[in-house]
């Protein structure tokens, strides 16, 4: 080859190489501990994934959904699990200023992570909310308050959008672009957040500038107050019970558009035996409900689940028995719900452990229990005081008598969980289970996988 040729070549071959080296180093490796693999896998292993950026992402209209940018924030949501993962995401994405908040789990802490992008003429700042293996918070979770948005996560969306606006007044950026992103909680937090930020104006950013991307995202916001912004993408899947948190019964919505994953239970199988053919849930069957009506879809079991709960009384000696509002909810149980979790999560592992053991030796005469407040409490007590957690006797009658009441409204329900979990035959049972299980972010990630391959 001439000398001359080979001069006009090589600046090529050097662009290139730089080429490749920038796209590999912006590419972060994950591993997805796994929640649903069978007792008898073999298998000791997460799920190792990978996620890859291009700075070209964010050169896009926010209003457009872009499943490159889809697949990122899902990477981005899971990887806020911890601080050192959030660290190491934005580490291979090549941001910088990043501003940690990751405290201890109490029920009113938010874990979430900013941090910045130069790319071009603009900046990207980008935010993660911590959605999954977490604790406490769920206590807030419960948290609806009696009007508006949800109040725990209204509170949470709150310290993140101040910490946002400071973050970006102490930078003094201009010409930026956000990107919001979060899963579970985090996503409600996510959404509820973007409402803010769009409806509030005082942040000053178009629509096309805010990509907003949340997965399996709760209902927080009052449905009159719950726009569908056009640059906000909820990707769920319908036959997940906890999409339908807080209810639509009770006047919940989300903000934004929501990207349906759901095609049917025998894809959603499907897709999951190709992701890891060691993940168990039970085979959804149709099924009848507590009437003798149809439930012929994962989608007519939530929707069914929800509808029951807020059922009104049949007669008006059973009506105080029943939570049909959100007033109702706030009045009767609000309180009792959050103890619950409280406990749930307050408990030692050991502790924990012992409590299941002894349940499942109780059996059937579990039930006993659900009738008798008074014996449910002093069942729980030493549980209580071997996790040192601090409770009021009477208070804890109380609660118990709530708890009561509310299990024995629905005790149908109840029974039909507790039969398939105790190895006994029952559709509905199984079908509730599975409502619950597609939630865990496995399921999410090859559900989402699987949608952007056939788009």
């Amino acid at each position: 080859m001439k000398k001359s040729a080979l001069l006009l070549i090589l600046p090529a071959l050097l662009l290139s190489s730089c080429g490749s080296s920038k796209e590999e180093r912006m590419t972060v490796n994950y591993t997805l501990a796994p929640s649903l693999r069978k007792a008898d896998s073999t298998k000791t292993g997460g799920y190792n994934l990978t996620f890859k950026m291009e700075d070209s992402y964010f050169d896009s209209d926010a209003t457009k959904f872009n499943k490159d940018i889809a697949l990122l924030s899902n990477g981005k949501s899971l990887m806020a699990e911890t601080e050192a993962t959030i660290r190491s995401f934005y580490s291979a994405m090549e941001f910088d200023n990043l501003s940690i908040n990751y405290p201890e789990h109490t029920e009113d802490t938010i874990q979430y992570a900013i941090a910045h992008k130069k790319i071009g003429e603009y900046n990207l700042v980008s935010v993660a909310i911590n959605g999954h293996n977490y604790g406490l918070e769920w206590k807030n979770n419960a948290l609806l308050g009696l009007e508006g948005n949800h109040e725990g996560f209204a509170a949470r969306a709150n310290d993140v959008y101040t910490a946002l606006k400071a973050y970006l007044s102490e930078n003094k950026y201009t010409n930026y672009k956000l990107w919001l992103s979060g899963y579970s909680r985090g996503g409600a937090i996510s959404n509820v957040l973007s409402h803010y930020i769009l409806s509030e104006g005082e942040l000053s950013i178009a629509k096309k500038d805010m990509f907003v991307y949340t997965f399996e995202c709760p209902k927080g916001l009052d449905e009159d107050d719950a726009p569908k912004y056009e640059n906000v993408f909820n990707i769920v899947y319908s036959g997940d019970t906890v999409t339908y948190m807080a209810p639509s019964e009770y006047g919940f919505a989300r903000c934004g558009i929501d990207i349906e994953l759901y095609q049917s239970s025998t894809h959603t199988d499907e897709v999951l035996f190709d992701f890891d053919e060691d993940i168990s849930i039970p085979a959804f069957k149709a099924c009848k409900d507590l009437t003798g009506g149809d439930l012929n879809s994962e989608l007519d079991v939530c929707k069914y689940f929800f509808s029951y709960l807020a059922r009104e009384g049949e007669d008006v000696e059973d009506k105080d028995l029943y939570i049909s509002t959100r007033e109702d909810f706030v009045a009767k149980v609000q309180s009792t719900v959050q103890f619950v979790l409280s406990m749930a999560f307050s408990l030692t592992p050991e502790v924990k452990q012992q409590l299941i053991e002894d349940v499942k030796k109780l059996g059937i005469g579990a039930i006993s229990l659900i009738n008798d407040p008074v014996s449910l409490a002093i069942f729980l007590t030493p549980y209580l005081y071997n996790s040192e957690i601090p409770y009021d006797a009477s208070q804890l009658v109380a609660d118990c008598t709530v708890l009561t009441r509310l299990v024995g409204t629905d005790i149908l329900l109840v029974l039909s969980v507790a039969m398939y979990l105790m190895g006994s035959e029952s559709d509905l049972g199984a079908n509730l289970v599975r409502s619950f299980m597609v939630h865990y972010p496995e399921v999410g990630h090859a559900l989402l996988k699987d949608y952007l391959a056939n788009l």
